[in-house]
This record gives structure tokens, sequence and C-alpha cells, in this order.
């Protein structure tokens, strides 16, 4: 039980540096992404050495509380513990689950069928954690390999839960390789298959991600600049001084970009740029922006901010309006942040003010993309990139490109921008389309249809970036499929868990 423990604690930790971490003494960022490949081996070899489910799910759930704690440790630094301890504890009970489940399967005889079910049923949890209300798919153990390009092209047959699938397929082999207690001659031969599979798909990975380099070069182009603006939404904005000092930074970049890069078709600013709201039935533009179109200039603004219906509900969405006037689209944010936009069961228990005012944000019923000078573009704002079915459809109904508009100066540590920026990655190579991020305070970047990151900006920098976006019509497995591979795996999982489970069930199970 000792050993168990201790063997947990570092199998928590290790995966929680395989992410993008800050620590109170030191502001950076640390992380060594190839420890999710270490992580759940060391896991594997305490839960065989369990006996009972009851203990799996105690011991799974302090490695789950030591690995969100120590992940989301920049909730603590902005809100306070008692979010973050909330949150760790909730987001444990999955993770002691999960462990039940894998030390049921452990305990018996660990056949061929384990090579697909202990990476199932992970890939299941995860995929399973992302639904409902409390959905939450942020640290999923593939995000920690964004910057692996040739994994990373798996996400275009299913979707990120398919990367996450091969990592543990990979960490698995290597435990039952080395650790499982059968005839090394009984070993071989699965080992050797699944082996075999995993250099197989690293090798199609390689051969898409060039491919689609190369193919980029080709596209069509959309010339674009995104305004960073550098400024801080951690403070009321209803002071005159704030209100002044963001449109200094988002009108006059602007200008200032249009003056440089004149062949711009779109401006792009971020999520709740300039705290100004419009209404949905007849917005208006304000004055202060028409400066942006001096000169005749021909272009486009996509401007984060927020917008009021008829009976004074507030939605977090974006405006775009189109030469100066020509045309007004919007589009509304539909998954909206718990405790960072609306307050669960608010009338039991109502503790958040927000810089906006006292009213929650609505979250939106429906996903289209916006048509942009007769093409469409799909857009999503911060917290939308977290679930894939935002842009998936989106995308299936024409978008070409993604612009995202996030705000992440709530967060003072690194470390929550890092993670967050790593879901850009996946969103572009499930739908094989550019996404552009324009972040408040950074950090803003492109990332290209091959998973490419190939501009970056600084953290907490004033700044504007140009870009000729490629224009994207290519079609991914996943568009076709969707979630139906991950929905096959978690039925498949399910199956084959209950035969080994009936087969190998004792009465002292629990």
């Amino acid at each position: 039980m000792l050993l168990a423990l201790i063997l947990v604690i570092f199998s928590a930790l290790a995966l929680a540096f395989a992410f993008p971490v800050s620590l109170s003494l030191y502001q950076g960022v640390i992380s060594f992404p190839y420890l999710s490949f270490v992580a759940p081996i060391l896991l594997f070899i305490a839960l065989s050495r369990l006996t009972l489910a009851r203990t799996a799910f105690l011991l799974g759930a302090i490695a789950g509380f030591i690995f969100h704690y120590t992940t989301l440790y920049w909730i603590a630094d902005s809100y306070g513990q008692f979010p973050l301890i909330i949150m760790s504890f909730y987001l444990s009970l999955w993770f002691g689950t999960l462990c039940v489940l894998i030390n049921i399967l452990l305990k018996g005889k660990q056949g061929g069928l384990h090579f697909f079910l202990v990476p199932g049923i992970w890939a299941s949890m995860e995929f399973l954690r992302s639904f409902g209300a409390s959905g939450f798919p942020w640290l999923n153990i593939a995000h920690s390999l964004y910057r692996n390009e040739p994994i990373l092209q798996l996400a275009s047959l299913g979707g990120e839960f398919i990367v996450s699938f091969y990592i543990i397929l990979a960490s698995y082999t290597l435990y039952f390789l080395l650790f499982a207690e059968e005839r090394f001659s009984k070993k071989l031969k699965p080992s050797l298959v699944s082996i075999l599979l995993l250099l197989t798909s690293y090798g199609w990975g390689w051969f898409n991600y060039l491919s689609y380099t190369k193919s980029e070069e080709g596209f069509e182009k959309l010339s674009a600049i995104g305004v960073q603006g550098g400024i801080s939404s951690r403070t009321d904005w209803q002071e005159k001084e704030y209100f002044e000092k963001t449109l200094s930074a988002y009108v006059g970049t602007s200008i200032s970009a249009l003056n440089s890069e004149g062949k711009a078709k779109l401006i792009v600013w971020p999520e709740s740029a300039v705290p100004h709201s419009y209404f949905l039935e007849n917005p208006e533009i304000p004055l202060w922006l028409y400066p942006i179109w001096q000169n005749e200039r021909q272009v486009s603004l996509l401007n984060g901010t927020f917008l009021m219906d008829s009976d004074g509900k507030i939605y977090n969405g974006a405006l775009l309006i189109e030469e100066g006037g020509k045309s007004l689209k919007y589009y509304l944010k539909p998954r909206l942040v718990p405790y960072g936009e609306f307050v669960p069961l608010a009338r039991i228990a109502r503790f958040l003010e927000y810089p906006w005012g006292d009213k929650d944000i609505t979250a939106s019923k429906k996903v289209e993309p916006i048509n942009l000078n007769g093409a469409k573009i799909g857009v999503g704002v911060c917290f939308d990139n977290l679930f894939p079915q935002v842009f998936l459809k989106q995308v299936r109904e024409g978008a070409r490109v993604i612009f995202l508009l996030t705000n992440n100066s709530w967060n003072e540590m690194p470390a929550s921008v890092y993670q967050h920026l790593a879901l850009d990655s996946f969103r572009a190579v499930e739908n094989r389309r550019t996404v552009f991020r324009v972040a408040t305070t950074g950090i803003s970047q492109v990332t290209l249809p091959s998973g490419r990151v190939t501009l970056q900006t600084p953290l907490n920098v004033k700044t504007f970036f140009h870009y000729d976006l490629p224009i994207s019509e290519s079609m991914s497995l996943y568009l076709f499929v969707g979630d139906s591979l991950s929905f096959t795996i978690v039925i498949l999982s399910a199956v084959g868990f209950s035969i080994v489970a009936i087969r190998g069930v004792s009465e002292e199970l629990f």
C-alpha cells in the first residue's frame, strides 16, 4: 500500500509536469511533454499491486487531486485557494473512477485485449468528461503533445481522444513488456504488434504533416491583422480611464497597422477588447470606430464584444463590421466559463462580481459561421476552443478559416495561457483549417492546418501582427465522422471491460 501510494504520487507529479506549469516561486513555465508516456507506467505499476477497487479509487483520487492542483495552480494565484481546491476535488473523482476500471483490468491475466481496453477506457473517460454543463476537457493527456506534429495528425482521424489513445497504448505496451507478471514469451507477440502499430501511426503522421505543410503554400490567402492591446481586463470596466486606454490601444494600433499593412482585408480584435456593448436587434457603430475606415479603406473589423438582446440578456461574442458598416453580423458564444461568466447554482451561492456588472452571461443556443465578403469564416470566443464540436459544426457549414478571440488577462501566471493555446493545434488539425488566435495580453498566434505554429506574440505587450492566412477547403476524416470514432471506442471499451470484469470478479473485489 505504501509503495503504491508513493508510485501514485510520483505518477501524478510526472503527469503534471508534462504540461506547462507555473509555480508561485517561479513565474515562468516548466514543461517536460514526454513525461506523459512515463506517468501512466508508474500508475499502472501501482494499480497492479492493489487488491481492492476502493483502494484504487482512493489512490486514484489522490493522484487526480495532486495532478490538477499542480497544473491548475494559476487559479489560486488569481482567485484564491477555494476555487482551486473545489475544482481539483471534482476532477479527482473522474481520475479515481478511471483508476478503479484500470485496476480491475490489471488484476487478471493481461492478454492482447488489454492493449485496446486500457487506452480505450482512458480515452473514454476523457471523452465523457467533456459533456454536460460541468464539462471540462482541459488537460487531457493528448494536450501535452500539442507540439509533436506527427502524433498530432491522428486528431484528423477522430479528434484529440485518438491522440490520448495513442499515448496510453505506448505507455501500456512499455508497462506490459517490462513489468507485467507474464512469461516473456507470452508478452512478446502482443507487444511487437502494438509497437508495429505505434510506429506505423507515427510514420503516417510524419507523411501527413509534411504533405499538409507543403500544400499550405498553395492555398488561397486572406490578409488579416490581429491587434493585441496588451491591457489587462482585471479592473472596473466602468472607469473612464480604462475605456480611453483600451480605445487607444485598439483603434490607434489598428490605424497604425493599416498604414503599415495597407493590403489587409480584415482586422481582428480579441475577446472583450473594448468595454462596449452592442444591441442584437439594431447594432450601431460608435463614432470612435470610424477613424479605422478613413481614406475609404476597404477593410472589415471582427470585434470581440458583448451584445444585448431586447430582454436585457448579455451575450459574449463577436461583431463583424464590414467596410465601415456596409453590413453587421455577429457570433454568440455557446460554451461559458463556470465562475468566470456565470455562477452555477447562483440562487444558492452567489459570491462572484464581474467587471462588467452583476449579470451572468447567457449562452447561445446556436452555432454557425459568419459570412465575410462572400466567404464563410468560423469564430470562437475563449473557452469555445475546448470543445471540438463548436468548430466542427462551423467548418461543416462551410467555414474556411477559424478566428479565436480570447482574453487570458484574468490569470497572471503564464501556465494558463500555454495550457489554453495548446488546444488550437488540435482544432486546426481536426478541421484542417488555419486557427488565427488574437488575445488581449497574448499569447496571440497563427496555427496552420498541419498543426504547425508559424507566428507567436510575446505576453503582456501591445502589438499587431499581419498574416496571409491559408484558406483551406481540405476535408479530414474527422469532418466526416465527427465524434463517431470516440463513441465507438466508448462502447467497445464498455463491452470489453464488462467481459473481462465478469470473468475476473471475486468476492473480495470491494
